[in-house]
């Protein structure tokens, strides 16, 4: 289950379980690598989303295994301390440094979790039908590619080998089927960001792969309830 952290104990650090969300509660995406500037705005953001929802998940990226040359994600036991990657203990330590000025009474409403533990069977069947859209539909594709160019920083695409490229792409695709699993089939219906939503998470839910048979309903099996809101 997701477990609350105890201010007091050294379980604050430890990796959280899923288990099935009540409704009302919201999550924060965060890269794996803080931005300037980001636990000010942490602290911030913190402080306006906890009057407005039952409680705050604040959600880690990482890149989740691979069976090489494959492309298909490696089940991936409960995190520990001795099993989760040093970058996102890294990462766990200093959102843990932020909840930590919160008031107590609210220290317990704000969660941890990562991308593996919402790797789940869920996940898998939707990343599969992204993955086919990848494959099939164009649009879908070139806003893919798209994306990971967007978020490109240090090297530029044409420096990038095709393997790596491909990588790339697929965790686009991975960071997709994470916001639906979580936004739609784990009760944080609202998500909440520092910049403009992403590009494929927002054309999707604009239904501009409609024409395509790509769509929030198709992909859950019933109409979409996540909302994004940017905080800045």
């Amino acid at each position: 289950m997701l477990v609350n952290h105890d201010a007091n104990s050294d379980l604050a650090l430890a990796a959280p379980r899923l288990q099935a969300v009540p409704a009302g509660k919201c999550f924060l995406a965060l890269p794996v690598h803080a931005a300037p500037g980001e636990a000010i705005w942490l602290q911030r953001a913190l402080g306006q989303l906890l009057p407005r929802h039952e409680g705050v998940l604040v959600l880690l990226e990482e890149d989740l295994d691979r069976v090489a040359g494959t492309g298909e994600v490696v089940a991936t036991p409960p995190a520990t301390l001795g099993t989760t990657a040093h970058h996102t203990m890294v990462r766990w330590k200093e959102v843990d440094a932020v909840r930590r000025r919160l008031e107590r009474s609210d220290q317990i409403r704000v969660q941890f979790g990562a991308w593996s533990h919402f790797a789940d069977a869920t996940f898998e069947s939707l990343r599969r039908q992204l993955l086919a859209a990848f494959g099939d539909k164009t649009s879908f594709r070139n806003d893919v590619v798209n994306q990971w160019v967007s978020r490109q920083r240090l090297a530029p695409p044409n420096g990038v080998t095709a393997r790596a490229a491909r990588e790339a792409c697929l965790r686009e695709i991975d960071s997709l089927a994470i916001r639906l699993r979580v936004g739609e089939l784990s009760g944080h219906d609202a998500e909440y960001g520092r910049g403009p939503e992403a590009l494929l998470a927002s054309r999707l839910y604009a239904g501009c792969y409609a024409a395509d048979g790509l769509t929030v309903e198709q992909l859950i099996g019933r109409p979409a309830k996540r909302v994004y809101r940017r905080l800045d």
